[in-house]
């Protein structure tokens, strides 16, 4: 491409008879694949919302116009919510922003480190004068996110195999990980006890 600079040939051992760059191609072009298949995996509803060219053409939409900062592909989806308010997939669907923005705290909430719970004892000797100054933090792994109902309800739907779009109402969602939660990664399901 135009200007790249050569890679010396002894930095990589090729095979016999292939180029260096013919090889370093393959992770260039390998890219925006891993991107998607990482924004699919986080964002399950928006990509059935959409079908699979319209999420292709999404990815690689938010690709180009978001620089991703982080060298970990879970964080991938970080900007996905706020760039899908201004993406013209949105102007036909106007919930996928509030439905992308649940998937992703859900997402964050499995991924998410436990801290230290408040100990009980500490609760016990507040003085009634303590409580209105006092900051209570949620665990990293609960968030609440301002969603249209139809955001809400599409991806409640979609886990049950429904397509009908519910009707619009704001509201909010508490998402929190059960302190139980087990990924059973190999067969792609949760299971939260």
């Amino acid at each position: 491409t135009s200007g790249a600079r050569a890679i010396p040939d002894d930095w990589l051992v090729v095979p016999p008879g292939v180029r260096v760059e013919d090889r370093l191609a393959v992770c260039a072009n390998g890219y925006p694949a891993r991107i998607e298949d990482s924004l699919h995996e986080n964002f399950q509803a928006v990509a059935h919302v959409l079908g699979p060219h319209a999420f292709s053409a999404l990815v690689h939409r938010y690709i180009a116009a978001v620089p991703l900062s982080s060298y970990n592909l879970n964080d991938a989806g970080a900007a996905l919510p706020s760039f899908l308010r201004v993406d013209e997939a949105s102007v036909r669907l106007p919930f996928l922003p509030d439905l992308a923005a649940l998937e992703w705290a859900v997402a964050r909430a499995f991924h998410a480190h436990a801290e230290a719970p408040i100990a009980p004892q500490t609760l016990a000797t507040m003085s009634a004068d303590d409580w209105p100054v006092a900051v209570l933090r949620f665990q990293p792994a609960t968030a609440v996110v301002a969603k249209s109902r139809r955001a809400g309800t599409m991806s409640a739907r979609l886990s049950r195999a429904e397509t009908a779009v519910p009707t619009t109402n704001p509201s909010c969602t508490a998402v929190a990980r059960p302190p139980t939660c087990e990924a059973l990664r190999a067969q792609r399901s949760v299971s939260c006890g």
